[in-house]
């Protein structure tokens, strides 16, 4: 099967190789009342010195809970290219999850982040059709704030990890967050350094590790 987002990625005939790309998105967010907010974001991915990239959209509503407890739900479409292959694909995903977060002291704030996704993806006249579920874990510490310009510098950390729940298209996925970020009046500014690992299969001995860089700007409305 001519897989774009699974194969084109793992392309070496080594053991162990790397990849290295470059994220970059913008979010919007708008509290509806207290209990619904809309949330969207959209941006483009590149694989560097592969020719492999990824346009995206995605739109959610969330429902808050409590202070501390969010449920939400919502759909995202990616656009792959690999060029010169001239290979294309296009992925629909519906989403469903849930966030909690919880302050530990005033400057250090913990966040559980659980979701499932449903993955269809077309590349070239084929269909695939797989579960995802994925969990995130971290922690935000503020450096430095000032309510009174709304300002504050923070830095978040996280691991997640990746289970594909019908059929096993990867196998010990998961990534490392370490990032850096500037809030000022509705908006946030982040950058991350992201180290992704993950293997095909239990018979394959190839590893693949993706360096990815992300920067990311969060509008409040």
């Amino acid at each position: 099967m001519k897989w774009l987002f699974i194969s084109l990625v793992f392309i070496s005939i080594a053991t162990h190789g790397q990849v290295n790309q470059v994220w970059t998105d913008i979010n919007l967010q708008k509290r509806i009342n207290n209990r619904w907010s809309w949330a969207c974001d959209a941006g483009a991915r590149f694989t560097i010195h592969q020719s492999i990239s990824v346009a995206f959209g995605r739109g959610g509503i969330l429902y808050h809970v409590s202070p501390n407890f969010t449920l939400f739900g919502g759909f995202g479409y990616f656009f792959y290219n690999s060029s010169p292959s001239g290979l294309t694909g296009h992925e629909l995903r519906p989403w469903q999850g849930a966030r909690f977060d919880l302050n530990l002291s005033p400057k250090i704030v913990f966040t559980n982040y659980t979701r499932l996704e449903e993955r269809a993806i077309t590349t070239d006249g084929e269909n695939t059709f797989f579960l995802r579920f994925r969990n995130l874990t971290g922690l935000t510490f503020t450096l430095f704030r000032n309510t009174t310009t709304e300002q504050s510098f923070y830095i978040p950390v996280s691991f997640e990890f990746f289970e594909d729940l019908n059929k096993k298209l990867f196998i010990n996925r998961h990534r490392m967050y370490l990032g850096t970020g500037y809030a000022f009046h509705r908006n946030r500014i982040e950058a991350h350094y992201i180290i992704q690992q993950g293997r095909l299969n239990t018979t394959d001995n190839f590893e693949l590790t993706e360096n990815i860089y992300r920067v990311r700007w969060f509008r409040t409305l």
